[in-house]
């Protein structure tokens, strides 16, 4: 019994660790087979380049960004930009983004909310 607690306790332990990083992503395959499909773009080379590019400004603004940003929100952006074997740093910076943007929204609701009652109190 013990050893199964301690090995709950440091598997949370890696997952906040993980959390605490930008993940390491390979994303030229993802940016190579993206392009790929498209037998007709005679630029494929140079658009690899370009996506790839995409994904490192990404990356360095994530890292920037990376500590404004929930564990949970972390932990389930990365589990989403990685679903299918494809990572990407783009859908990993939009995923928080939206996320973030949604919170946003929603405190100013309540707040936009919470006035509207207390005016109609009045």
């Amino acid at each position: 019994m013990m050893s199964l607690i301690g090995a709950l306790s440091l598997g949370s332990q890696l997952i906040v660790a993980a959390a605490d990083t930008v993940p390491s992503f390979n994303v030229e395959p993802n940016c190579r087979a993206a392009l790929e499909d498209d037998p007709s773009d005679m630029n494929v080379r140079q658009n690899v380049e370009s996506c790839v590019n995409d994904e490192r400004q990404a990356r360095d603004e994530l890292k920037s960004n990376w500590s404004h940003y929930s564990a949970a929100d972390k932990a389930r952006c990365v589990s989403e930009s990685t679903m299918g074997g494809q990572a990407s740093y783009v859908e990993l910076q939009i995923c928080l983004q939206m996320i973030q943007d949604a919170k946003e929204l929603s405190q100013k609701s309540a707040a936009t909310g919470s006035d509207s009652k207390t005016r109609s109190k009045k």
